[in-house]
């Protein structure tokens, strides 16, 4: 049976999209969101006081990128030109970021992406999945182990994703844990507008 022909409007439509959606680079998009929602303000000194780093949004951007695409210090330094060096990231990341305030940042992400109507089409946000995915680091490690399924030492990135195709709660844990636990920590400790009632999961 032959397949029916491509209408014009699809040709069209491809001419289109590179048009209205230019392509971004991770540190742009990291920008913008910036600049939209001034997510920074969260983080700074342990202590409570203001940063009195210059320009300190652009460095704990820097740092976001840096350890969130799993570079660390030295390659972000490699890579930013001599805007910034690894001890900068790295000193900057102990003392002026936290747990708590990467969460509160995230939680505001999440709120803005939910007020989009894109995402009301996939679905109601009512429902999310669990699951884990294994990254491999070093065995001389707190949270390294054997995982005898995949072989080699790693850790578990344990993911909640909304069926609006965007992450609620990220849980890193060892290979050998009882998955139950952290799939209810998902549920409790999501404090977004996304609030699901129905997750899905394969343990």
């Amino acid at each position: 049976m032959k397949s029916s022909p491509e209408p014009k409007e699809v040709e069209q439509l491809e001419g289109k999209i590179p048009s209205l959606m230019p392509e971004r680079s991770v540190l742009d998009i990291l920008c913008n969101v910036e600049h939209w929602l001034n997510w920074t303000r969260y983080f700074g000194p342990l202590s409570g006081s203001e940063p009195k780093l210059k320009q300190s949004a652009e460095r704990y951007i820097f740092i976001t990128f840096g350890y969130g695409c799993n570079l660390g210090p030295n390659q972000t330094a490699r890579h930013s030109r001599g805007v910034v060096t690894s001890h900068m990231i790295s000193y900057t990341n102990r003392r002026h970021m936290s747990t708590p305030n990467l969460e509160a940042a995230i939680r505001d992400m999440i709120n803005a992406f939910n007020r989009f109507s894109l995402p009301s089409i996939w679905g109601t946000g009512k429902r999310a999945a669990a699951d884990g995915s294994k990254f491999e680091i070093y065995e001389n490690n707190l949270h390294s182990e054997y995982h005898i399924r995949y072989g080699g030492y790693g850790g578990i990135a344990y993911h909640h994703v909304s069926e609006k195709y965007i992450a609620l709660f990220t849980h890193f844990i060892t290979c050998g844990v009882w998955k139950a636990v952290s799939i209810l920590d998902g549920l409790l400790k999501n404090l977004s507008d996304i609030q699901p009632d129905t997750l899905y999961a394969d343990t």
